[in-house]
Parts: C-alpha cells; sequence; structure tokens
C-alpha cells in the first residue's frame, strides 16, 4: 500500500499490476521479491511486517522459497 510506508499487507479482494512482484532468484533456494515501486521487499525485524523499500538485497531482502 503506497500511501501506508509501503507496507505490505493481504487485504484486496483482486490483483491489480501494483499488486504483482518479480521474483530475483538467489542462490541455495533463495529469492527476492521486487515491488511495482521499484523496491525489494523487506522484513522489519522488530515488527516481522513486509515493506517494499529495500534499495537494494540484504539479509531482511532474501526469503527461502519451499516448494512442497
Amino acid at each position: 500500500d503506497l500511501s501506508n510506508q509501503n507496507e505490505i499487507s493481504a487485504t484486496r479482494d483482486n490483483v491489480a499490476n501494483w499488486e504483482t512482484f518479480t521474483i530475483v532468484e538467489l542462490k541455495n533456494n533463495f529469492v527476492a521479491f521486487k515491488a511495482t515501486n521499484g523496491k525489494y521487499l523487506s522484513v522489519d525485524e522488530k515488527s516481522f511486517r513486509l515493506f517494499a523499500t529495500g534499495n537494494s538485497i540484504g539479509k531482511q531482502e532474501k526469503f527461502e522459497m519451499v516448494i512442497k
């Protein structure tokens, strides 16, 4: 939600273009997600909330892809 400090939340009933992400494949089953604002999804270590605010891929922007 670009009007809420770029916080990621699952509140929409329909998917629009700005609600899609580009998956960036990294090493060892890790990925990063790039939002339509050009920023990477980033986990806030204190609240564990997601924000699309990462300028680059660091520790808080890496997610392990688990396929079951």
